[in-house]
C-alpha cells in the first residue's frame, strides 16, 4: 500500500475489464467517543455500461488510541457535548 496522504488515507485501485476493486485504510478522530481510529475496507465494484450493478464492501475498524485533551479546552467530546446542550432547540 501506497504512504497515506496529508489526509491520512491511503488508496489502491485495480481495474480488471468491468470490475474494480479499491483497497483504502485511512486514520481519524472520533471525537464522539474521544478516540483515535483505524479503518481498512475493500469496495468490490462491477459495472453495467457507465453504472455500478453491484457492489460488495468489507471493512474493519479498531481504536488505535484515546484522544490526548486540549489543555486549554479539556477533552474534546465534553466540548462538543457542552456545545450540542447550549444550541437552541427546533420546533
Amino acid at each position: 500500500m501506497p504512504p497515506a496522504g496529508p489526509n491520512g488515507v491511503r488508496l489502491n485501485l485495480y481495474l480488471d475489464g468491468n470490475t474494480a476493486i479499491a483497497e483504502w485504510d485511512a486514520e481519524f478522530d472520533d471525537l464522539t467517543q474521544g478516540v483515535r481510529k483505524h479503518m481498512i475496507e475493500v469496495a468490490i465494484l462491477e459495472f453495467e455500461g457507465k453504472l455500478v450493478g453491484s457492489l460488495r464492501e468489507y471493512w474493519s475498524s479498531e481504536v488505535s488510541r484515546p484522544l490526548r485533551p486540549i489543555p486549554s479546552l479539556g477533552s474534546a467530546p465534553e466540548e462538543l457535548r457542552a456545545l450540542q446542550l447550549s444550541l437552541p432547540s427546533s420546533g
